[in-house]
């Protein structure tokens, strides 16, 4: 699953060259890479250091974000961007013509240093992205689910012996609006997934979520239900292709798709013959994400007493949600609950930059909607129970999205023991939730590490697979 932090990513504008008649006045450009993303930023500083603003300048035309509470005072910088919780504090160095500081958000903090010339953009290495010549083949799909006439669109990459009867394995992403490939952080966790098991001779079919990619839905208006809408009409889009008949279809979910596939395999009328959970929950979503909400922040090496308060801000939240299905009064609840968490934050816990208006606003909503409470509410024990095929589920022992042991141990405490005969449930160690081999294993450094997936996973996978 995939966390809600509004990272510097969202700096969509741009600017043009302005320069004063003050020293540090006029544009400044950087180069960066943060969390695997390489990303380009303009400083735009005026009236001698009293007026500054952010853009980036991949893009075409757009407004500047002013920056506030700007200080310059003896060659020092700092201002904010409350709405984002962005802060940066920095030096200017007239004679070596920069300014060089460090920018933080959310808790991440990165380096910066802004030049007046123009700067090029950082290469990331992802030595696992699939390249070009393909031992397999690809076709572009698109469809429409007839219960909303919303178009799908998705990729499937199958093995070149088409006479073959392999198995074709849908792949259901987690939170969060992914495209096909589920493009994190620069890592394409499904791209390798495709491309590995085509080698192996396994078929795969992937495809935007709704709001992502090709898809012209609107990913804000989508519940759960709707992601296991798409994934069942793909199911049987392809079962009602002659060609396809007699091939054994499977299903594959990372993290909140794992809920996707379970409903999936509940609802459809085709037949699924095996199932793959990759850091799927194990117990109710709330508790998923109330767990997660304590084990992140102490993961970023904040203490205990801030890892308690994020979680109970996450339970309070969860439990004003399932208890008000009314949005408004929800919301009037909500934002009660979020001025009270706000005045009760201990030091650390927040941003500096972010005000009470800023919290209240970028939380208010995160749960308060159909998603949130069908994610919520969901139980995946009522689903494990009724599995009647095969089924492999993985874990990652560095996992602190979705805790490893607690929901491995939900998988069979809710499998009956002739279910466990047919399951195999392993937690592989030192992986984190995206599957990578991890040092520090918390958020920060997905996006830093180069490997998108461990080879272990594949090595568990594809035999599993290949024998249903």
């Amino acid at each position: 699953m995939n966390t809600c932090i509004k990272v510097v990513f969202i700096l969509l504008f741009c600017t043009s060259p302005l320069f004063g008649k003050n020293k540090i006045d006029g544009v400044w450009h950087a180069s960066f890479t943060v969390m695997g993303q390489a990303m380009l930023l303009d400083l735009t500083v005026k009236s001698g250091g009293k007026e500054v603003a952010i853009s980036n300048p991949e893009m075409e035309v757009a407004p500047q974000i002013p920056g506030g509470n700007v200080v310059f005072k003896k060659n020092k910088l700092s201002f904010n961007v409350a709405f984002i919780g962005l802060e940066f504090k920095g030096t200017f160095f007239p004679k070596g013509d920069s300014i060089v500081g460090v920018m933080n958000q959310s808790g991440i903090t990165w380096d910066v240093k802004f030049f007046r010339t123009i700067q090029k953009k950082n290469k990331v290495n992802r030595p696992q992205t699939p390249k070009e010549p393909f031992p397999y083949e690809t076709q572009e799909v698109s469809f429409q689910n007839p219960k909303d006439n919303v178009q799908i669109f998705g990729t499937f990459t199958y093995p070149i012996n088409k006479n073959s009867n392999y198995p074709i394995v849908f792949l259901a992403s987690g939170s969060g609006p992914q495209d096909r490939n589920c493009t994190i952080l620069g890592h394409q966790s499904f791209l390798l997934i495709a491309d590995q098991f085509a080698r192996a001779g396994i078929a795969t079919f992937r495809f935007d979520d709704r709001g992502a990619g090709e898809s012209k839905a609107n990913f804000s208006l989508a519940a759960l239900s709707d992601f296991v809408s798409d994934l069942t009409t793909s199911i049987n889009y392809f079962a009602q292709d002659e060609q396809l008949k007699g091939h054994p279809f499977g299903l594959l979910g990372h993290s909140e798709g794992g809920m996707h596939i379970m409903e999936a395999y509940k609802q459809t009328k085709e037949q699924i013959d095996f199932l793959v959970f990759m850091a799927a929950c194990g117990v109710s979503g709330k508790d998923v994400l109330v767990q997660q909400q304590y084990e992140m922040p102490l993961a970023e090496g904040l203490n205990e007493e801030i890892a308690l308060w994020n979680k109970t801000l996450f339970q309070g939240l969860s439990e004003r949600v399932l208890a008000e299905s009314d949005l408004v009064k929800c919301a009037f609840n909500i934002e009660a609950f979020l001025k009270e968490m706000y005045a009760k934050a201990p030091k650390g816990a927040i941003s500096e930059a972010m005000n009470e208006e800023t919290f209240v606003a970028n939380n208010a909503a995160f749960l308060n909607n159909q998603w949130g409470r069908q994610f919520l509410a969901f139980n995946p024990t009522e689903y494990l129970k009724t599995i009647e095929v095969p089924l492999i589920a993985l874990f990652g022992s560095k996992d602190i999205q979705v805790n490893p042991i607690i929901n491995s141990e939900a998988f069979r405490s809710a499998l009956s023991s002739s279910q466990l005969k047919r399951a195999q449930i392993t937690v592989l160690p030192q992986l984190n939730h995206l599957f990578q081999q991890c040092n520090t294993c918390n958020f920060k450094e997905y996006g830093d590490l180069e490997e998108t997936m461990s080879p272990l996973v594949f090595e568990q996978l594809i035999p599993f697979i290949l024998k249903q």
